[in-house]
């Protein structure tokens, strides 16, 4: 029995066939590699927000 959303719609006829199962790994290996660059990349920005900070700081002291 083919599952439906809510609106009536069959899944299958948006979605299609799933991929094969080496196509699926090889999805999920490269959307878990992006979350952890996003996850490096948030860290480098507050990072950079820090020193941001702690520069404008030092510089309105020095004023």
């Amino acid at each position: 029995m083919p599952q439906e959303l809510r609106d009536g719609l069959i899944l299958g006829e948006i979605w299609g066939d799933d991929p094969p199962m080496a196509e699926q790994s090889r999805i999920v290996a490269r959307v878990e590699a992006l979350r952890a660059l996003c996850t490096q990349l948030r860290e480098r920005l507050t990072a950079s927000q820090k020193s941001l900070t702690h520069l404008a700081e030092t510089l309105v002291e020095q004023v």
